[in-house]
């Protein structure tokens, strides 16, 4: 390799049955770097633009001809990588996540910021089908609220249009975690829950014939 050349890196072909190709940034249409250390990553124009808004407007921009290549400081690789090989169709990926709730959210918060939203869809699909086996066996600890906590963070980057996986999700989160509609609402006594988990705990309370989320955080007013 000639001094200055950037290393090819493995990407998923699609059309070669997920085998492995490589590929030199030169050869196609971008390079896109992720991460601190800026790991280069090969990536077709058309399979990426038709699955992100956030690279769709950035190739719908009159400056696109300009553009050589895209740096992601805000995405880690490893999250990125994930992302290349689910946009060239391998999604195996997604359920070794399962085991560290920070990569799930980092992943999760990853796809929003992109706008990929089936990879959103995804991974909450993921976590429901996780979830609910969990509960199917018998065996199994409550999880201590570490199941609640991961479904808080994954609400703090989510959209409206989230709202209805979301909610099965904290379904099942809540029961894994031995937690009540009102037990979670007590956690955000000293802080406030973002506006989608918010909305979704009170229409569980609702179900339930009860509503405390208004009291709650007006006993906060009052106290500040």
């Amino acid at each position: 390799m000639n001094a200055g050349e950037v290393r090819p890196v493995k990407i998923w072909a699609a059309s070669s049955g997920l085998a492995a190709c490589r590929f030199k940034i030169n050869t196609i249409s971008y390079a896109v770097y992720a991460g601190a250390e800026q790991k280069p990553f090969c990536l077709h124009r058309a399979i990426i633009a038709q699955n992100s808004e956030y690279f769709d407007n950035i190739f719908s921009s009159p400056d696109e001809k300009n553009t050589s290549a895209i740096y992601l400081k805000e995405i880690t690789s490893y999250s990125f990588n994930i992302i290349a090989t689910w946009l060239y169709g391998r999604t195996n990926q997604l359920s070794l996540l399962f085991c560290s709730r920070i990569r799930t959210v980092a992943l999760y918060k990853s796809a929003n910021f992109l706008g990929i939203h089936k990879l959103k869809g995804d991974i909450l699909e993921m976590i429901k089908r996780l979830l609910d086996r969990e509960l199917k066996e018998a065996h199994k600890e409550p999880m201590e609220k570490e199941h609640y906590i991961l479904m808080e963070e994954i609400c703090a980057y989510s959209q409206p249009s989230d709202r209805p996986l979301l909610k099965e999700c904290l379904i099942l989160a809540l029961e894994s975690s031995s937690l009540e509609p009102t037990s979670a609402l007590e956690f955000y006594r000293d802080r406030e829950p973002s506006e989608i988990l918010l909305a979704i705990l009170e229409e569980l309370l609702q179900a339930q014939g009860t509503s405390r989320s208004e009291d709650l955080f007006s006993e906060n007013e009052s106290d500040a």
